[in-house]
């Protein structure tokens, strides 16, 4: 898994996505709100799946605008072989503006497969407009766009069953259906 979507979604949250241009645009292009706010991405997890998913946890939310927000859910190291341990990331970007004219959700679409990482991402069926689950060595990836909105969720953890082959799929879900319940576009 590549370690620098964090940052591509923060970069992204301050840049073309949140305003709604590449950058170099000419100054007459008008922009349209679309009425689109991130939701805060410390409620998008209920505590009991993120208890299943890493243990006892604390939660850390990261800075939130109007365009952005992040939040982790993360277990001290145990040495308690019993004990889950793990890590669940979720950053949030919404496409706060449009250049008028422009394909409706079309910086939402690019950020949603821009994410994506070189390898296959499976779909998942929901209620959201594109939804899908990368595996990677001990832990997943999931990926959804409700709207203007673009939602990514990074779990790994040590010895957890969720991640076991067998299960990775429905721990893509539940993460995917927890998350996708809060956003409302």
């Amino acid at each position: 898994m590549k370690r620098a979507h964090g940052v591509a979604l923060a970069l992204i949250a301050g840049g073309s996505l949140a305003t709604g241009c590449s950058g170099g645009a000419a100054e007459d292009t008008e922009f349209i709100k679309t009425g689109a706010v991130a939701p805060d991405a410390c409620t998008l997890i209920n505590a009991s799946l993120a208890q299943e998913l890493v243990g006892d946890h604390t939660v850390t939310p990261a800075q939130r605008t109007a365009a952005s927000s992040g939040c982790s859910w993360q277990a001290p190291l145990s040495t308690e072989l019993s004990k889950t341990s793990g890590l669940l990331n979720v950053s949030v970007v919404t496409e706060t503006l449009r250049r008028s004219g422009s394909e409706k959700y079309g910086s939402a679409k690019s950020t949603y497969h821009g994410l994506q990482d070189d390898e296959d991402c499976s779909t998942l069926s929901t209620s959201a407009d594109e939804a899908c689950w990368q595996k990677g060595r001990g832990s997943l990836s999931v990926l959804a766009r409700q709207g203007y909105t673009v939602l990514k969720a990074d779990y790994t953890a040590t010895d957890s069953p969720a991640l076991k082959e067998q299960n990775m799929e429905n721990t893509a879900k539940s993460l995917l259906n927890e998350m996708i319940s809060h956003v409302h576009s």
